[in-house]
Formats: C-alpha cells, structure tokens, sequence
C-alpha cells in the first residue's frame, strides 16, 4: 500500500482529534482495523474509507484513496497536487478563464454531430488535456486542507 496513503489515514484521524477508539466508534469498525489500516496491513474497503473521509472531515484522503489504492481512480483521476488554499483558488480562477475558449474548441469539433478522425486527434492533443487540467483546478478546490486556524490577512480585519 502507498506510504503516502498510510501517513494520509493517521494524520486525517490525529487532524481531526480523535484516538484509534473514537475513529473505530464512529466509522463502525473495531480499533484493531483502524489500526490494521494506518499500519498498512490491509486496505480499507470503499465503504469503510468513505465513513473515514466523513467522519474525519477530509475530501482529500478520499482522493488520495481513489488516486493511489484503486485502479479505476489512477486511470480516470486527474493528478491534484498539494498546495494552500490561495494558491488552490487561483489555479482554479486560471483554469475557469480559459473555459470559454475551451468550449468554443469542443463546439467546433462537435457542432455537426460528426467528429473525423482529425478532429479526434486534434480532441485528444488539444482539447483533453485542457479539460483534464480544469477537472484538476476544480478537484484540487474541493479536497483543498483548509487551515484549522486561518488568521487574517497582515492582521487586518475583514
């Protein structure tokens, strides 16, 4: 099981202030599961690491699950990297700027309901990976680790 991962699931439980007990208590599985799993002995099933991601409070140890343990998520997931909540935000205000190209793009390609063979290439080269980068923005956004105490910023009120 990826390194990565283990570290992830014990620090989603220490982050969220709760002891191998109380996880157990509230995910609904014994504390030497828990431990099983933040040991790297077994891998936890989708529906137990959906109550963990729920009663942990983190999205992003559900990505990082579906990204690393579980095939289908490396193939379709796009690749998220770790970063703070201001830079998160404006990768994704990046990437949504460029979306009414990108849709004027699509509308050429698929406006006749007949894609040829070129503009299926021209699909993958051009316009895929552009999606592929506004799906990362928005993932990146949603699993994002907001600081438990954000301050203000320079110390100025808001």
């Amino acid at each position: 099981m990826n390194i990565d991962f283990i570290n992830a699931m014990y620090e989603a439980r220490r982050s969220a202030k709760m002891t191998q007990n109380t996880a157990a208590e509230r995910v609904d599985l014994s504390p030497r599961t828990i431990a099983s799993y933040e040991a790297g002995m077994t891998v936890p099933p989708d529906a137990s690491m959906a109550r963990m991601v729920m009663a942990y409070s983190a999205p992003w140890l559900g990505y990082l699950y579906l990204s690393t343990v579980s095939p289908t998520g490396q193939l379709l997931l796009p690749k998220v990297l770790p970063h703070g909540v201001a830079s998160t935000a404006i990768c994704l205000r990046l990437s949504l700027a460029r979306v009414s190209q990108l849709i004027e793009e699509i509308d050429a390609i698929c406006c006749d309901d007949i894609i040829t063979q070129e503009e299926r290439r021209e699909f993958e080269k051009k316009i895929t990976p552009k999606l592929r980068e506004l799906t990362a923005a928005c993932m990146a956004m949603q699993i994002v680790k907001i600081p438990e105490t954000a301050g203000t910023a320079s110390g100025k009120a808001r």
